[in-house]
């Protein structure tokens, strides 16, 4: 048995993975978004729908490169939101370019190099700039419509348009651009900093289980055991859940999801804060083989049962 210390863990593999991924990943679903957003789209929700949806697909990613690194998983996420970002606004600017192309070709029976020229000078003119920058420019000054839609009872009543321009504009975009990003953000801080189990390969995903509880004063006997590696000492200590009253320590263990490799055990110092209220410190982590998480449980009272514990969000505190 060992102490657990949270370490990164990195291949080449899977920073290769998760990089090329992200990138896939981003262009792809903001291409997809704009094309669906033809045909459905709300102010707000349906970036935060994309959003979501993106979030949870580079979760998966994630999990698949195998990468424990809050750094660099928090980057790709934000590197995620942010091509997602430019597929919706860039691929619109690519269906208006071969549009207006194909139309001076075709009208003007010019080549493509020369229709493509007086495209771009077009947005020279108009905005000062060319390419995306140029039609985003363009796009704000002309602005974008926006229809919405009300129905009282079983009637819908005409609907109503407003346009947003210039600055306005832009600043929807900025927060649409944030929803998209959020989640893939979030969820690479959150995944990248969890507990990693490198015997497994994997998290350690599953819900905690309490395993038993030790008088507060066995404390500092209890954290010697652990360091000790002593498991039978430490099975002597342990009592059922319920058979400690608070202030206590509290036992817990956690293992991957394919519930391979080491087991995580987690000790927590309870207090109460008043009659209802019980907040949890964490005192240490330290990781046991099966074989030695086997002989731990074999050596606690016979009386100990497996509980299942969910924590209130909000009541534990760290150090």
């Amino acid at each position: 048995m060992k102490r657990y210390t949270p370490q990164n863990h990195l291949t080449p593999f899977g920073l290769l993975t998760l990089g090329i991924g992200s990138i896939i990943l981003g262009l792809v679903a903001g291409a997809l978004a704009y094309f669906i957003s033809t045909l459905f789209y709300l102010l707000f929700i349906f970036a935060l729908i994309v959003g979501v949806l993106a979030g949870l697909a580079y979760s998966k990613l994630m999990r698949f490169s195998k990468v424990r690194h809050a750094l660099i998983t928090t980057t790709f996420g934000a590197v995620t939101g942010l091509l997602l970002a430019l597929g919706f606004y860039g691929t619109p600017y690519l269906v208006t370019r071969v549009d207006v192309i194909s139309y001076y070709q075709e009208n003007y029976g010019v080549n493509l190099a020369t229709a493509a020229q007086r495209f771009d000078a077009v947005l020279q003119q108009e905005t000062g700039s060319t390419g995306l920058w140029g039609y985003m420019k363009y796009r704000a000054q002309q602005g974008d419509e926006y229809t919405t839609y009300l129905a009282v009872g079983y009637a819908v009543l005409p609907p109503s348009s407003f346009t947003m321009r210039n600055g306005w504009l832009w600043l929807y975009w900025l927060m649409e651009t944030i929803l998209f990003s959020g989640l893939s953000i979030f969820l690479g801080f959150s995944m990248g900093a969890r507990d990693y189990s490198k015997s497994a390969k994997d998290w350690y995903d599953t819900l905690r289980i309490q395993i038993g509880s030790v008088a507060l004063e066995e404390k500092e006997r209890l954290l010697s055991f652990f360091a000790e590696g002593d498991i039978s000492k430490i099975g002597d200590l342990v009592a059922p859940e319920d058979r400690i009253a608070h202030p206590r320590i509290e036992l817990y263990s956690q293992q991957s999801e394919k519930q391979k490799g080491d087991v995580l055990l987690s000790i927590k110092q309870t207090w109460r804060k008043d009659a209802r209220t019980v907040k949890r410190i964490p005192l240490g982590q330290w990781e046991a083989t099966e074989e030695e998480y086997g002989a731990l449980k074999g050596n606690m009272h016979e009386e100990t049962s497996e509980v299942f514990h969910i924590e209130e969000p909000g009541l534990e505190k760290s150090k």
